[in-house]
C-alpha cells in the first residue's frame, strides 16, 4: 500500500515546535549544570570545618562527663567509709565498765549507750554480728569459758575489733568487746547443751534436779505479770461498757451521770487497791532476789566469771529440760 502524502506532511514538525523544543532543551541544560571547581572546594571546606567543631565539642563534653563521674565515685566512697567508721574515737567520751555483773546488775546495750532509738539498736545488733564473725574467723574454742581462753587470743580479738569498729575504742580496756564475745560463747554452748550436741560438764549436773523441783506454773514475777494483765483487761472492758452506755442512752442524762460517777469512784478504788497489791508483789520479788548471793561492787574476778558462766548455762539447761 502506497503511503499517503497528506499523512507524511502532517507528521513533520513545524517551525514553532522546533523553537519550543530548543527552549526546553536549553532550560534543562541550565538545571543540570555542574558547579565549577572553586565553588565545590569552598562547600567542601565549610563542611569539614563544621565537622571539626562538632568533634571538638563532643570531646570536651566527654572529658567533663568523665571528671564528674570520678568525682561522684570519690564522694560515694568517702560517704560509705564515714558511715561504716562512724564518729572518730576522739569525738566520743570514754565509757568505763560499770560495777557488778552483766545481765544481772546492768544491761550491756544500755551501758554501751546504744539503746533508745532504732538507729542505735541497729548499730548494737551489727556489733553483735561482727563479734560472732570475729570469734568464728579467729578459730576460738567456744566450748571453753572466757577465763580459759589465752590472753594472746583475747588481745588479737580486741585489736581486730578496734580496727574494724572504731566505736569500740570508746570503751575502756575493751570491756564491751569482752562482754559481747562472752555472750556469744555462752549462748552457743547453751544451744548445744539443749540439743544434746555437747556433753554437759559434771559441775552442772545438779541443775536438772533443781529445775524439776521448780513450780511448773512459772515464777512469782511471771504470775504477778499475768494477774496484772488480767486486771488491765477487766478495766478496759469496764471502760468500754461505760462508753457504750453513754452512746446508747438518750434523754437520761441525769441518771446516767450519777451512775457514771458511782462507777468512776469504784474504778478509782479498784485502781488504788491494784497499785497497793503491785507494790507488795514488787517488794516480795525484791526480797526474794535479795536472798541470793552478794556481789561486791567494783570487783571483776575469775570467780565472778565462773558464776556468770554457770548462771547463763543454767538458763540453757532449764530450757532444755
Amino acid at each position: 500500500m502506497a503511503p499517503n502524502k497528506k499523512n507524511q506532511k502532517a507528521a513533520r514538525p513545524s517551525k514553532l515546535n522546533k523553537a519550543i523544543a530548543q527552549k526546553a532543551a536549553a532550560s534543562t541544560g541550565n538545571q543540570t549544570k555542574t558547579p565549577s571547581p572553586p565553588e565545590a572546594a569552598e562547600a567542601m571546606q565549610a563542611v569539614l570545618e563544621c565537622l571539626e567543631r562538632m568533634e571538638a565539642q563532643l570531646k570536651k563534653e566527654r572529658e567533663e562527663k568523665m571528671e564528674l563521674e570520678s568525682l561522684i565515685e570519690a564522694l560515694r566512697a568517702d560517704g560509705m567509709e564515714g558511715a561504716e567508721a562512724g564518729p572518730s574515737a576522739a569525738d566520743l567520751e570514754t565509757i568505763v565498765r560499770p560495777a557488778g555483773t552483766c545481765s544481772t546488775d546492768w544491761g550491756l546495750q544500755t551501758e554501751m549507750k546504744l539503746s533508745g532509738s532504732f538507729k542505735k539498736n541497729a548499730k548494737y545488733q551489727g556489733l553483735l554480728r561482727g563479734m560472732r564473725d570475729l570469734v568464728l574467723n579467729a578459730g576460738l574454742n567456744w566450748e571453753l569459758g572466757w577465763k580459759d581462753i589465752s590472753a594472746v587470743q583475747k588481745g588479737k580479738i580486741f585489736q581486730v575489733a578496734r580496727e574494724r569498729y572504731p566505736i569500740l575504742k570508746r570503751y575502756a580496756n575493751d570491756w564491751a568487746t569482752a562482754e559481747m564475745v562472752k555472750q556469744f560463747l555462752k549462748n552457743r554452748r547453751a544451744y548445744h547443751y539443749r540439743n544434746g550436741w555437747l556433753e554437759v560438764p559434771e559441775k552442772y549436773s545438779y541443775l536438772k534436779g533443781n529445775a524439776e523441783k521448780r513450780d511448773p506454773s512459772g515464777s512469782r514475777v511471771k504470775r504477778v505479770k499475768v494477774e496484772a494483765a488480767a486486771k488491765k483487761r477487766l478495766k478496759e472492758d469496764l471502760r468500754s461498757k461505760i462508753q457504750q452506755k453513754k452512746i446508747t442512752a438518750t434523754g437520761k442524762g441525769e441518771v446516767l451521770v450519777a451512775a457514771d460517777e458511782d462507777e468512776e469512784e469504784e474504778e478509782e478504788e479498784e485502781e488504788e487497791e491494784d497499785e497497793e497489791e503491785d507494790e507488795e508483789d514488787e517488794d516480795g520479788v525484791r526480797e526474794s532476789k535479795g536472798k541470793g548471793r552478794y556481789i561486791p561492787y567494783g570487783e571483776d574476778s575469775e570467780d565472778e566469771e565462773d558464776e556468770e558462766d554457770e548462771e547463763d548455762e543454767e538458763k540453757g539447761m532449764n530450757c532444755g529440760s
